[in-house]
């Protein structure tokens, strides 16, 4: 929770078009390096969001089905 659609598919941030026009510290410091170490380190990260939001979907497939496999229908 807490990742914008943009991080979960990218994996890093957007940046806005006034950040670029009226330089904020993350662009100034921006190094094509570092931002490639950093996209790898979030690889990592993007893949255990990817496992962990597939597991809360089993879940919660498994919870519908059992609810919906009850025998207490008319």
């Amino acid at each position: 929770m807490g990742e914008s659609p943009y991080n979960l598919v990218f994996g890093t941030e957007v940046i806005l078009p006034p950040e670029v026009v009226f330089p904020i510290l993350r662009v100034e410091n921006f190094t094509p390096e570092a931002s490639e170490v950093g996209i790898g380190e979030n690889l990592d990260l993007v893949e255990e969001c990817n496992a962990i939001a597939q597991l809360r979907t089993l879940h919660y497939q498994k919870v519908i089905a059992r609810l919906y496999n009850r025998r207490d229908r008319p």
